[in-house]
């Protein structure tokens, strides 16, 4: 299980960082909504996996190295400012604001198959 969810963790982190990234360039919508939904439940997946696979040991993959912080950091600062382009949900969306949606339901899981990523990287790298 340890392999299947390292493997899903790196995968789902590049598409979905792939994903953020082009958002910032992007003028319209970058990939289609129904791709976000398995991205992120495989996201929670990952999270769960890595729970119960290193439930017993203590988290000191929170050690993370300088990459690690300022990838998580800059990836919740994306969702957040984006946050903040979203208009109210009754007026139709704008291009930009399809973009801002896209970030913000990309950048999350992108962190959670990053904190997947560093649980293998720290305890058995």
């Amino acid at each position: 299980m340890r392999r299947y969810a390292y493997g899903a963790s790196i995968i789902g982190f590049a598409a979905e960082a792939a994903i953020v990234v082009t958002t910032l360039f992007a003028s319209e919508r970058v990939v289609p909504s129904w791709l976000l939904v398995p991205l992120f439940v495989g996201s929670l997946a990952v999270i769960a996996a890595t729970v119960v696979v290193y439930r017993n040991q203590p988290a000191d993959f929170w050690r993370g190295g300088l990459v690690f912080y300022t990838v998580g950091i800059l990836l919740w600062v994306f969702a957040i400012v984006s946050l903040y382009q979203l208009k109210d949900a009754k007026d139709p969306f704008t291009h930009q604001e399809q973009l801002a949606q896209q970030r913000v339901v990309s950048a999350v899981p992108a962190f959670f198959y990053l904190v997947g990523i560093a649980a293998r990287r720290r305890r058995d790298g």
